[in-house]
């Protein structure tokens, strides 16, 4: 429920939000559409954190570095319950759609915008509406688009030294023409004017200082910006990019006793008269268990001295890699590890049809995962993700989400690994794209370079043929499905992995309808590999896209295209970047460069 920050609780007025959209893709400093109207989700420090829940991901919450992840607030029920999260106005600027006039409104006006010219001259009440263009730098900054000086520019001067006559009335027109030159604005008290031709290009609003803004957090929120801004659509797709950092719920973190243990007043109490060694009070752990049925006084004092000891506590600074692998661990050795909501099983390998098993190291069926997603920054355009743009003071906790699915596990067999990724044409065609990726990264300076194998890019393209494949068996869209690999990276840091995990987290708390887990079947998964594989030798734009060499966001992709490979960006850990068919089912002039070539020739 996003709600627009009022100064007075009798002029609020709400629109319905989903919770986990208000994790992505509606999240702080995110512009929704209403009708008529435009909001923007204000941040942290506005918002009622004394009726977000807590999401109870110990493991999760220490990697990101604050003490508690905590769910959006519910929507006010009858009783009261609950809160609305709130939302200022953006943009600004506002069009009469009857007189055509432009109005500045008051930073978060929180009255409906009426045409003040139509209700004075034709005593009409007409609401207006908000402009769809503003301006935005890569340092994260949005502001209105700067529609006084653009109306009032002349012909090669620079914005900034735009003069403004005395008394300003704007108006903006729409002609025949379907691009930006059909939008014209211009002022009624001085006659200057001029469309919208050439905003959106790279110079369109050349001269014009980005105004730091920050309209999410305040009007005192700005700061100083030297980078240069440009003209955004407000609904486009680079205005905003949520950086939402997911995690597995494995054992012990998933079981019931340690989802207990993390509510700060049980562990308090659980822990009074603490024995030496981390040994709990025995009176105190069968007042527990007397209080609490089905819990097993044992097993509680177990992962009450695990938690004690702080062994699973991790560090802020652990790599994304080692970080992975304790999920990797558990859905490896899924007997040992299954609870209450972690539930996977080993399928037998010399089943699966289709020649698949020669292959494939280990096949698992997830009934049960749960997946905590956090939103920990954001960016816009092409600009590096800023993490402390969620609030202007920092905060001990982050938006967070929990959601519950099924899925399959998959590690492809590291001695046949080894052997294909060795070979020359395989090593250089994977070089290539490691450097134009590291190189694109450093330019946007997004974190350090990485080193990723020939195995990262093939786990990579099979876990979107997969999914792909999975669309039409399933019952899931290719939009309800995801993807998480497992492999480390070639600097020689954390364990060797070569594992896909492709599961859904689109159900309620009761989870999913178990169309995934079907699929794993060793006789239903061989045959779903192979129809995987074999759609995915020809390409309806090959040859183009088999020879490709550079395609897709910043031409990370080789031989992946939207017709054979790219799936729904909510399923793709990597944006639809990093991907190339030919490691697969290699290309017509070296087709023993696919992994997966004997199965496809």
């Amino acid at each position: 429920m996003a709600k627009k920050r009022q100064p007075s609780k009798a002029d609020w007025y709400s629109y319905p939000v989903r919770r986990g959209q208000l994790i992505s893709p509606f999240g702080i400093g995110a512009m929704i559409d209403f009708p008529g109207e435009s909001v923007m989700v204000a941040g942290l420090d506005e918002w009622p954190d004394d009726v977000c829940p807590e999401v109870h991901d110990e493991r999760l919450a220490t990697r990101l570095s604050v003490e508690k992840l905590r769910l959006p607030p519910a929507k006010p029920d009858d009783s009261g319950e609950g809160a609305e999260v709130p939302a200022v106005r953006f943009p600004l600027w506002h069009q009469c759609p009857r007189c055509k006039s432009l109005f500045e409104l008051k930073w978060n006006a929180h009255k409906f915008a009426h045409c003040e010219r139509c209700k004075a001259d034709k005593k009409k009440w007409v609401k207006m509406v908000p402009l769809r263009f503003a301006v935005a730098c890569d340092a994260g900054h949005i502001a209105d688009f700067p529609w006084l000086l653009w109306a009032h520019k002349d012909q090669g001067e620079e914005l900034r030294h735009a003069k403004i006559c005395d008394q300003p009335h704007l108006k903006l027109y729409s002609t025949d023409r379907a691009d930006l030159g059909g939008l014209y604005v211009k002022c009624v008290n001085c006659d200057k004017g001029r469309s919208l031709a050439g905003a959106t290009g790279e110079k369109g609003i050349y001269g014009f200082d980005c105004p730091g803004e920050r309209p999410w957090l305040g009007p005192n929120s700005r700061q100083n910006c030297s980078r240069a801004p440009h003209m955004v659509q407000r609904g486009a797709s680079n205005v905003y990019f949520a950086e939402v950092i997911s995690s597995i719920l494995i054992p012990p973190f998933s079981s019931r006793y340690y989802q207990l243990l993390a509510d700060p007043q049980k562990w308090a109490m659980l822990t009074m008269n603490m024995k030496p060694k981390g040994q709990p009070d025995p009176q105190i752990i069968k007042l527990f268990a007397d209080t609490s049925p089905g819990l097993d006084p044992g097993k509680l004092v177990d992962f009450v001295r695990l938690k004690s000891s702080g062994k699973l506590k991790g560090s802020p600074d652990q790599p994304e890699s080692e970080y992975r692998f304790a999920e990797y661990k558990a859905l490896c050795q899924p007997e040992k590890q299954e609870d209450e909501q972690f539930s996977a099983t080993s399928c037998e390998r010399s089943k699966i049809s289709d020649g698949v098993a020669s292959c494939v190291d280990r096949l698992i069926r997830v009934d049960r995962l749960a997946e905590t997603r956090a939103l920990v920054g954001i960016s816009r355009l092409d600009g590096e993700t800023d993490r402390n743009a969620l609030s202007l003071k920092r905060k001990n906790w982050l938006p967070a989400n929990r959601v519950y699915g099924e899925g399959i596990f998959l590690t492809l067999d590291e001695r046949l690994i080894e052997k294909w990724s060795s070979k020359k044409q395989v090593l250089d065609r994977a070089e290539k794209v490691t450097a134009r990726q590291n190189q694109v990264a450093a330019s946007r300076k997004r974190g350090r370079p990485r080193m990723l194998l020939p195995k990262f890019y093939l786990l990579h393209t099979f876990a979107h043929v997969l999914i792909r494949q999975l669309s039409f068996e399933c019952g899931y869209g290719s939009s309800s499905l995801r993807e998480r690999i497992y492999c480390n990276e070639g600097d020689g840091s954390g364990s060797s992995m070569s594992g896909i995990l492709i599961y859904t987290a689109a159900g309620d708390c009761e989870g999913t309808l178990g169309g995934l887990v079907r699929q794993s079947e060793p006789e239903t998964f061989g045959r779903l590999v192979k129809d995987a594989l074999q759609s995915a030798i020809w390409c309806s734009a090959d040859p183009l896209c088999i020879e490709s060499k550079g395609q897709g966001a910043d031409s990370l992709n080789l031989a992946a295209c939207h017709a054979c490979a790219l799936l729904p960006e909510t399923s793709c850990e990597e944006g639809n970047r990093l991907l190339d068919r030919a490691f697969l089912i290699g290309t017509p002039d070296n087709p023993e460069m696919g992994f997966f070539a004997g199965l496809v020739g």
